[in-house]
């Protein structure tokens, strides 16, 4: 499977209302497993959910974003966009397996848990090939952990 998974690490404000925001516009419903994830099949659409929906991402952020996902990007390809709210920096995130059917992408997410006190915000962005895919599913699982 090529990994098309891009992990980026962000600072926002993140609160009750932006996760009413992240539950209302998901494609699924947000749960114990299952992470924000949403497909985005436009430029517009992309850019004001990035500017307008999450509140508090920096300009800096917002500006590398779009220059990997720009206007030309998006005649060719949609993206799923999904959002983490990680209890450790440390925890590391891959992509474990993806399957489609019909028009629906279900991604399945496996968790490394970290050790440190600290929360991290991390942006995952999956590049889907050609236009056909637009709704998503991402759960997240965690991982064993091996102590030594």
């Amino acid at each position: 499977m090529e990994n098309r998974l891009n992990i980026c690490r962000t600072q926002i404000r993140f609160d009750e209302e932006t996760y009413r925001y992240l539950d209302a516009i998901s494609d699924h419903p947000l749960g114990d497993a299952y992470i924000f994830s949403k497909v985005f099949v436009s430029f517009g659409n992309f850019d004001a959910f990035l500017k307008e929906g999450m509140i508090g991402l920096s300009e800096e952020f917002i500006l590398k974003t779009e220059e990997f996902y720009d206007e030309a990007f998006f005649e060719e390809h949609n993206l799923v966009a999904m959002f983490s709210d990680e209890r450790s920096g440390s925890n590391r995130l891959s992509l474990k397996e993806v399957e489609t059917e019909g028009d629906v992408i279900k991604l399945q997410i496996g968790r490394e848990r970290g050790l440190t006190m600290d929360m991290a915000y991390l942006f995952l962005f999956y590049v889907v090939e050609g236009k056909d895919i637009l709704t998503s599913e991402a759960s997240i699982e965690d991982q064993p952990v091996e102590l030594w």
